[in-house]
């Protein structure tokens, strides 16, 4: 009779075949570990993008819509229709970031320290009172938009001693705008408050250039914003950057000056 045995072979791995497989391992961890990392890092720079635009976007709509009402004088109509201009109220722009040539020049923002970067006027003309019509007091307000650590702070108020000492004194060059004796009770102007506004635009701007755009220089139909964004981390500049162009129409006959 025969006896069926069964018989059980174990395997034992050589140690070859145990570092070949220890580093496979190794290799799948390192690839998986580095897809990770690329992905959460994709993630983050595509997040900083998205948050960046999105910020730049909402300060250029409320600087168009400002600079669309800018006036480059403070005017005055009397009661026969003759347009009189009681003080110049051009747009101030920093002159190191204007170009009134096809060449922008690019003003550093990411200094710690404020620096003036537009000033202008948004009024509304004051009217004698006419056989048909009663007096219209004109109304004044002041914009300035500055720069600091890559942020913006953008400002419109109606009181002059705001406009030319928040959250610094503005420029000695920028002297068109009126005084408190030209405004309120009693004068032909007063302070317009209904579109007060200061606010700060959390971004990380690192520069910004000016550009007229027109036959004329002086009083251009338009300003195109160039803003370089550069992402950074620990306080260092990453290779991360994005650049927006904005392009804003002024009104007819709107002066410029650099300062």
């Amino acid at each position: 009779m025969k006896e069926n045995f069964r018989v059980n072979k174990k395997h034992a791995f050589t140690l070859v075949e145990i570092l070949i497989a220890s580093g496979l391992l190794s290799l799948f961890i390192l690839a998986a570990f580095s897809l990770y990392r690329s992905g959460s890092k994709n993630f983050i720079i595509g997040s900083w993008r998205a948050e960046e635009q999105k910020t730049i976007q909402t300060f250029a709509s409320v600087l168009s819509k400002d600079l669309s009402q800018a006036s480059s004088d403070l005017f005055s109509i009397s009661s026969d229709g003759t347009c009189n201009s009681l003080l110049n109220t051009p747009i101030y722009i920093n002159k190191k970031m204007y170009s009134k040539t096809n060449v922008p020049v690019f003003l550093n923002i990411s200094e710690n320290k404020w620096q003036c970067l537009l000033a202008f006027s948004a009024s509304h003309p004051h009217i004698e009172a006419s056989v048909f019509n009663a007096e219209t007091i004109g109304s004044w307000s002041g914009v300035t938009i500055w720069g600091k650590n890559g942020k913006i702070r953008y400002q419109r108020t109606g009181a002059p001693e705001t406009f030319s000492s928040e959250p610094t004194n503005i420029p000695a060059s920028i002297i068109g705008f009126p005084g408190t004796p030209m405004l309120g009770a009693g004068q032909r102007f007063i302070s317009n408050p209904d579109y007060n506004r200061t606010q700060t635009y959390d971004t990380s701007i690192e520069e910004i250039a000016v550009m007229c755009k027109g036959a004329d220089t002086d009083k251009p139909n338009s300003l195109e914003f160039i803003i370089k964004s550069i992402r950074r981390e620990g306080g260092k500049k990453t290779e991360s950057e994005i650049t927006q162009n904005i392009l804003v129409k002024l009104a007819s006959q709107t002066a410029t000056i650099g300062f």
